[in-house]
């Protein structure tokens, strides 16, 4: 039976600290804490001040944010109107700072098909255009407390994100030498509480996952009167099979990937782990969060039913959801927590998901390594599990998925021992 009671996040993890930034116009107060053996209460709490330097006030916090986020992985517009032959252009003010090919972003293109809403589709960034606002951020959000930190000897960093930065990977921050995930294993949290949630059991770790990397029909959502019309992940089948090694459980794929087979499936089994590997869109709108079945959508409120009734029908929770293919509409800061956030409160410990979409080679690839670190060490946490798969391709022999693009936009929501 799910009983679990909501349990305040710093109790949760004695080797975890917890950063909440709060963003004013001229200023950003910044609140830790950070677990404290000889203090009654086992943490203790911090506050830093951080204001704009002469030199810095030109621009807001919240722009430099926006600028790394653009900076990162530049943004390809896609028009929900748009005919499938009509070309995209990429943002004026990055088209000249992209490395990007013609290749990538046709690739781009692809996946983000037609939406319910104008979405985002992505190419790599230039190193010299992210890098200096990577470290620039990181000297604002963790160098006042980088000692601290330290002497702390946390190992996982959870942040409470305000709005402003809520889109953008703690990831990617830069102290000059590396970054902020090669030293801490990273993961998000809507609130100061959790349901309470013990490490994921992985002595017989099982999952369903489900996938589609066929090329779809067209998808009519019943909330608009647009057709979605996304392209195939082919390798998505590389994805799902090689997890489906390391990890038993069922599979469904393809036509076999419907709302009733999901939902039965969800319902009936006790899986730990649920993985996703389909098209979806996040947004801080209901009727416009999805995921992609074969033949239809899965909106938040199925989403919602299925997981409640999983937790009425009083079994097993589900610890991780992951989501491994999906994006958040433009110009909705809220977006990447859409979903995310929505299956948390909605009974899942917590969840996998990606604040962009990037090539799916890449994304197979990175999921996979995830898996691995999972089994290979039963004692790591899922936050720690999914560091190591990013540095992983940091420190890979491939250059080009060294680039933050790449691996940056995948976060942890929740719950992430």
């Amino acid at each position: 039976c799910l009983t679990a009671n909501p349990v305040e996040i710093d109790q949760i993890d004695p080797k975890a600290g917890v950063i909440n930034p709060i963003v004013l116009q001229d200023r950003m107060e910044i609140i830790v804490t950070l677990p404290d053996p000889e203090a009654e209460s086992g943490v203790q709490l911090l506050h830093k001040s951080v204001t704009l330097s002469p030199e810095e006030q030109q621009e807001s916090f919240i722009d430099t944010f926006a600028k790394l986020r653009e900076a990162v992985a530049p943004r390809v517009s896609v028009d929900p109107n748009r005919g499938e032959n009509e070309e995209l252009e990429l943002d004026k003010s990055e088209t000249d700072k992209s490395e990007s090919t013609d290749t990538e972003a046709e690739e781009s293109k692809k996946r983000a098909g037609i939406g319910v809403v104008t979405v985002e589709g992505f190419v790599p960034g230039n190193r010299e255009n992210y890098l200096p606002l990577a470290q620039k951020v990181y000297n604002w959000l963790i160098r006042p407390i980088e000692q601290d930190l330290a002497n702390s000897e946390v190992e996982t960093l959870v942040f409470i994100l305000d709005a402003p930065l809520l889109n953008l990977p703690m990831a990617v921050l830069h102290d000059g030498n590396q970054y902020l995930i090669e030293k801490y294993a990273i993961a998000l949290t809507p609130s100061l509480q959790l349901l309470e949630s013990e490490s994921l059991e992985r002595g017989e770790l099982t999952a369903l996952k489900a996938g589609i990397f066929a090329d779809p029909p067209e998808v009519k959502v019943e909330s608009s009167d647009k057709v979605i019309n996304f392209a195939e992940l082919p390798n998505v089948e590389k994805e799902l099979n090689q997890i489906q090694s390391q990890v038993p459980g069922e599979l469904i794929v393809n036509e076999k990937f419907t709302n009733s087979a999901i939902q039965k499936a969800i319902g009936l089994a006790p899986f730990p782990v649920v993985h996703l590997a389909t098209h979806g869109l996040f947004s801080s709108t209901p009727e416009e969060t999805f995921i992609l079945t074969w033949e239809d959508t899965l909106n938040i409120d199925q989403l919602n039913q299925l997981l409640r009734g999983r937790e009425e029908g009083q079994r097993k929770p589900i610890e991780l959801l992951v989501l491994s293919a999906c994006q958040t509409a433009t110009g909705d800061r809220r977006a990447a927590l859409g979903l995310a956030g929505v299956a948390v409160k909605a009974g899942a410990r917590s969840t996998l998901a990606t604040l962009w979409v990037v090539n799916d080679a890449a994304t197979a690839e990175l999921m996979i390594d995830f898996y691995q670190e999972l089994n290979q060490d039963k004692t790591i946490s899922k936050a720690q599990a999914l560091r190591r798969a990013q540095i992983s391709m940091i420190q890979g022999d491939n250059p080009e998925q060294q680039k933050p693009y790449y691996w940056a936009p995948f976060v942890l929501v929740g719950n992430w021992l």
